[in-house]
C-alpha cells in the first residue's frame, strides 16, 4: 500500500505541475485568454522586474476550481470505465486534498516570487507561507530562466512539467 500511495503522490504532483504549466503558458502568455487582466498584469511583470505577480483569493479560487474539475473528471472516467461506483467520500477527499495543495502552492508562489522580485513589502491581499531559502532559490532560479526566454520554464511552483513538455531552459 505504501508504494501505491507514493506512486499516486508522484502522479498527483505531475498533475499539479501540469496545471501550473498550463495556467502560465496558456493564460498568462496567451493574447486571446479569457483572463485579460491576469495576462496584462503578467506582461507588466515581464517588462518591470520589480513588479511581482501574486494570486489573490479570487484567483486562487479559479486555480482551485480549474484543477479540481479535471482531477474529478479523471476520477469519474476511471470509475466509469472500470465499472466501479463513485464514492462521495473519495470525491470529498480529492476536493479537500486538492484545496490544501493549491493553497500551499499559491501561498508558496506568492512568497518566493515576491521575494525574488524584492516585493515582499508590497504583497497585497493574498495567501502567503514563508518558504525556506533553499526551496525559494530552486524555484527562483527556474523562474529567472523564464525571463531570459519567455517561451520556456512555465512552471512557477510545481517544477517538473517543463521537462515533459520540452519547455525547460537550463543554461
Amino acid at each position: 500500500k505504501v508504494i501505491f500511495y507514493f506512486v499516486a503522490f508522484i502522479i498527483y504532483y505531475i498533475y499539479l505541475s501540469f496545471v501550473d504549466w498550463f495556467i502560465h503558458s496558456f493564460i498568462m502568455h496567451n493574447p486571446n485568454t479569457f483572463f485579460l487582466e491576469l495576462r496584462e498584469s503578467h506582461k507588466k511583470h515581464h517588462i518591470n522586474n520589480n513588479y511581482s505577480i501574486t494570486f489573490d483569493y479570487y484567483e486562487t479560487l479559479i486555480i482551485y476550481l480549474f484543477s479540481l474539475f479535471f482531477i474529478l473528471l479523471i476520477y469519474v472516467f476511471y470509475k466509469y470505465f472500470t465499472y466501479n461506483n463513485i464514492s462521495i467520500k473519495t470525491i470529498a477527499f480529492i476536493a479537500l486534498f486538492n484545496a490544501i495543495s493549491i493553497l500551499l502552492g499559491v501561498a508558496s508562489h506568492n512568497y518566493c516570487h515576491s521575494k525574488h522580485h524584492n516585493c515582499l513589502h508590497n504583497i497585497g491581499d493574498c495567501f502567503i507561507i514563508k518558504v525556506p531559502n533553499y526551496i525559494c532559490n530552486i524555484i527562483n532560479n527556474h523562474h529567472e530562466k523564464h525571463h531570459y526566454n519567455s517561451k520556456t520554464n512555465f512552471c512557477t511552483i510545481f517544477l517538473g512539467f517543463d521537462y515533459i513538455a520540452n519547455t525547460n531552459y537550463n543554461t
